[in-house]
C-alpha cells in the first residue's frame, strides 16, 4: 500500500515538470465590472449662466415680448389728492382716485398713472368744451403748462396734456347717451336728440411721471 502511494506522488511530480517544462503557467486575473458611465457632476458651488429676462407688456390682452418696461410711474397719491378736490370744487360732482394703466400718446412709452375720475351729465355741463375749460382752469392755476402735441377735439370729447416738471397729466373728456335714450343704432349718437340728463360726461386726468 506504501509503495502504490510512493507511486502516485512520483506521477505527480513528473507531470507538474512537464507542465514548467512546456511554459504552461496558468494565470489568474482578477475580474472587474466595468465602470457605470455617468454625467461628469457640476462642482460644489458651480451656477448655470443666468440669462437677461425678456421685458413683456401686455397691451389689450395680448402679450408683447421685447417691450418697453414701463417708463411711467404714478404721481404721488397726496399730490393726486389735492388736484382732485381742487377738480370737485369746478364741476361740483364727487370725485374719486384710481390706479390705471398708462401709455403717452405721442412717445407710446408704458407705464401706470394717477387717475383723477369724474362723471357727470349735460345737466352740469354746456358741452365738451365747457367741462374741458374747467379742467384747463385748475390745472393752469396750479401752475401746469400745457403742451398743443398732446390736444384732441371732436363732437363727442376732447383731450389735452399738460407739464409741471416731469410729470405729465393727460386730460380727458367725452361724453355718450344714456342705455335709455333710445338713440338709433345705424346713425352717430351725437346726432340724436337727448334731454340734457341723458347725456352722459366721464371725465378723467391721468397723471404719471418718468
Amino acid at each position: 500500500m506504501r509503495n502504490r502511494m510512493l507511486r502516485i506522488i512520483a506521477c505527480l511530480v513528473m507531470i507538474s515538470g512537464f507542465v514548467l517544462a512546456c511554459g504552461f503557467v496558468p494565470v489568474f486575473q482578477k475580474m472587474t465590472a466595468p465602470e457605470p458611465t455617468s454625467t461628469p457632476a457640476l462642482e460644489t458651488g458651480s451656477r448655470l449662466p443666468l440669462v437677461s429676462p425678456t421685458p413683456v407688456q401686455t397691451l389689450f390682452g395680448i402679450t408683447v415680448e421685447g417691450a418697453q418696461p414701463n417708463v411711467y410711474q404714478p404721481f404721488a397719491v397726496e399730490q393726486c389728492a389735492l388736484l382732485g378736490g381742487a377738480v370737485e370744487q369746478v364741476v361740483h360732482k364727487p370725485v374719486r382716485l384710481e390706479r390705471v394703466p398708462f401709455t403717452d400718446p405721442v412717445t407710446r412709452e408704458p407705464g401706470m398713472a394717477c387717475r383723477v375720475h369724474a362723471n357727470g351729465s349735460g345737466q352740469d355741463f354746456s358741452g365738451v368744451a365747457d367741462a374741458y375749460a374747467r379742467i384747463k382752469a385748475v390745472l393752469q392755476a396750479d401752475g401746469w403748462v400745457e403742451d398743443p402735441a398732446y390736444a384732441a377735439a371732436g363732437a363727442i370729447g376732447a383731450g389735452g396734456g399738460f407739464r409741471q416738471g416731469k410729470v405729465l397729466a393727460l386730460v380727458s373728456v367725452s361724453w355718450q347717451p344714456a342705455p335709455d335714450a333710445g338713440c338709433p343704432t345705424d346713425q352717430p349718437f351725437f346726432t340724436c336728440t337727448l334731454k340734457p340728463e341723458q347725456m352722459l360726461y366721464d371725465l378723467t386726468i391721468d397723471l404719471a411721471q418718468k
